[in-house]
């Protein structure tokens, strides 16, 4: 289900196209190669938001929003090599991608919390994480609810410039990088714990209702 936002995402893999066919030419990394090197990328930026100065927030920030960008080069470079990227390479791009968001995640809510002290931000994180992890299994088991694919493309349709605003990329990277860069880590866990939470539970109405 595509429920990225449309300009970014052609952006995206625009740039990943042309990475990826230099990756090809030049060396014999693999696709799965990418993927696993992204993944363990992921607790070395969880790491730097634990740290909690600002040129490490700033620099996790940015590396987040890279990460984003080079997450389409393993499926982009699966189709240069003509390699089937429906089995074990997808499987394991999706299940590292979602696995990553959460690292990410408790790596923020960590540092806020050695920042402030203030178990709040504990409980706000945990709302964080859940939330997208509900969206997660939502899309993951879409197929459960009848017409359900049908009744979210409809309404994207309809919503135009909101369709950017879906809980998942770009919104997520794109948040967690502004609030970074603005040394304010907190605000991005307060609106993916509201708004991740009400987003999803809209979505999971929205898809049951009928």
């Amino acid at each position: 289900l595509d429920v990225e936002a449309a300009s970014i995402k052609r952006l995206n893999r625009f740039i990943a196209i042309r990475i990826a066919k230099v990756i090809a030419k030049y060396t014999s990394i693999t696709p799965n190669q990418i993927t696993i090197f992204l993944a363990l990328s992921v607790f070395f930026i969880a790491w730097l938001f634990y740290k909690g100065t600002y040129i490490s927030v700033a620099v996790a920030g940015i590396l987040t929003w890279l990460h984003f960008m080079f997450d389409a080069v393993d499926g982009s470079l699966a189709r240069i090599k003509g390699i089937n990227s429906h089995g074990y390479g997808r499987w394991l791009d999706h299940a590292t991608g979602e696995f990553g968001r959460i690292i990410l995640f408790l790596g923020i809510t960590l540092g806020v919390y050695a920042k402030t002290q203030s178990s709040l931000y504990l409980t706000l994180g945990y709302l964080a994480i859940t939330a997208y992890l509900f969206f997660t299994i939502l899309v993951a088991f879409l197929n459960a609810f009848p017409f359900s694919s049908e009744i979210i493309e409809s309404e994207k349709s309809k919503r135009g410039f909101l369709k950017n605003f879906y809980l998942t990329d770009p919104l997520v990277p794109g948040v967690i990088l502004i609030s970074a860069l603005f040394n304010k880590l907190e605000w991005g866990l307060i609106f993916f714990a509201v708004y991740g939470w009400v987003f999803s539970l809209v979505a999971f109405f929205m898809i049951t209702k009928k």
